[in-house]
């Protein structure tokens, strides 16, 4: 157990890594100068002071390294020994320092890249505190997760993928963290339009921005209500309220976070969101203990009945994320245009176009884009389960995972025909994972799932 959760914490470090290297250099815009000339720049770079709407950025390379020096130190972490987990700590700090500094030198070749004091010590800050981390809840956290093997229960099962979803959720609609806990600050806020108190009352660009904003916020919510209602017995207006608290306590917690808008609304979608989920949940494992198993024609029926919602769901979810990617289509057929447009989509750099925006934006956009083709793979994936034939079920996964990138490469290919639209290889890459993701969880989640009663639940 210890060799594969070593393992799997190796993965994930050098991936994260690499991602660290690769997001701190983008737009990879090199540029060369003498040694001696960068050296100098280096050794005499300035200290920025920073206003409140640059305190994001701040943040931002304060957080990056924190999951960084937690995951190497779980990797080098004895079992034992207080000495070596000392030395451990050492090294993973020394190690994370020396990339720190040898990062930002490097991005003096990167002239789009702003270098200064600043993320030196946030990211030093940001080392510090993952080491911390990992001396206070490492070691629990790989006891918690070690026991997902020998769960033997869909309740517990589901109420630890709740936890974990909702962390993933408040985390990512609290970053970047730049507290504001001034009243002055929070009034400023409220000046610029980021406290929404009357419902639908944020300004969105245009009609498709949203849906796709209040879409994506209410499908956020559905794995909650879902979750909710395999692990708990409580009733189901009782899960809603509990789903609508937790919404409450998010817009909140950020009021007290600069760059982020508290809007009423989201506490409406939310709740949507965890109706919904919770119905599905309802429908698809509605218990064993009060009903009487079913006729084999009823259970044939409801198969078909089940099968020919998903195709129609499929159908109508593909409709969905073409109007909000292709809106407004005002398609331009013009040949020179969309061939420098397809250049640009074949040549562009992964996360390019995310690194001019700033690091709410851009968390934003991937978990969004992510989203929208999640619930497309959550129907392919459910269909699944109604194949009798194992080979059959690997040719139905096959080619539902070529659908999900067909549609995505499509939405894409249809950008490059939109003024306005920013088709791009990154954006085929994140819907298509969102696909895949869906599908694999309902998978995951069946098989767990089948082979318990869910009715043996805790409160």
């Amino acid at each position: 157990m210890k060799s594969k959760t070593t393992l799997i914490l190796l993965l994930v470090g050098v991936g994260y890594l690499i991602f660290v290297i690769y997001g701190s250099l983008v737009p990879l815009e090199f540029r060369a100068r003498p040694f001696a000339e960068a050296w100098h720049d280096f050794q005499n770079m300035r200290y920025l002071q920073l206003g409140i709407g640059s305190r994001s950025d701040w943040v931002a390379n304060l957080l990056l390294f924190i999951p960084l020096s937690f995951l190497w130190l779980g990797v080098f972490w004895p079992p034992r020994s207080i000495l070596l987990k000392v030395l451990a700590s050492l090294a993973v700090l020394a190690a994370s320092l020396s990339l720190c500094f040898g990062i930002e030198f490097t991005q003096l070749f990167f002239p789009t890249r702003t270098v200064s004091l600043n993320d030196i010590i946030a990211e030093t800050i940001g080392a510090h505190i993952g080491i911390v981390l990992w001396w206070l809840t490492g070691p629990l956290l790989l006891k918690w997760f070690s026991g997902w093997r020998g769960t033997h229960s869909s309740a517990a099962l589901a109420q630890k993928i709740c936890y974990v979803y909702l962390f993933i959720l408040f985390a990512y609609n609290l970053l970047p963290l730049d507290l504001s806990l001034s009243p002055v600050e929070i009034y400023h806020k409220w000046k610029e339009g980021k406290v929404v108190l009357g419902p639908f009352g944020y300004a969105y660009p245009n009609a498709a921005w949203k849906w796709y904003g209040l879409i994506g916020d209410m499908a956020i919510w559905v794995p909650v209500g879902f979750l909710l209602k395999l692990y708990s017995n409580k009733s189901k207006l009782a899960l809603l309220g509990r789903v609508i608290l937790w919404a409450i306590l998010l817009e909140f917690s950020q009021l007290f976070v600069y760059t982020r808008i508290s809007d009423i609304t989201d506490i409406l979608t939310a709740g949507l969101g965890g109706f919904f989920g919770i119905a599905i949940a309802g429908f698809i494992y509605p218990g064993t203990k009060e009903k009487l198993p079913l006729a084999a024609s009823a259970q044939t029926l409801l198969k078909y009945n089940w099968l020919s919602i998903c195709v129609f769901f499929i159908c109508f979810w593909v409709a969905v994320i073409a109007f909000v990617f292709w809106y407004p289509f005002n398609f331009y057929f013009d040949s020179e245009f969309f061939a420098s447009r397809l250049h640009y989509f074949e040549t562009s750099l992964l996360f390019e176009s995310y690194y001019w925006g700033s690091e709410f934006m851009a968390i934003t956009q991937v978990f969004r884009k992510a989203v929208f083709f999640m619930p497309l793979g959550i129907a392919l994936g459910t269909i699944e389960k109604y194949i009798p034939h194992l080979v059959r079920r690997y040719l139905f996964a096959a080619g539902s995972f070529m659908f999900m990138m067909a549609v995505a490469f499509t939405i894409e290919l249809g950008q490059t025909l939109l003024p306005g639209k920013h088709p791009e290889l990154t954006d085929f890459i994140l819907k298509t994972l969102g696909g895949v993701t869906g599908y694999l969880l309902v998978i995951l989640l069946s098989s767990y799932l089948s082979g318990y009663s869910l009715k043996a639940r805790s409160s």
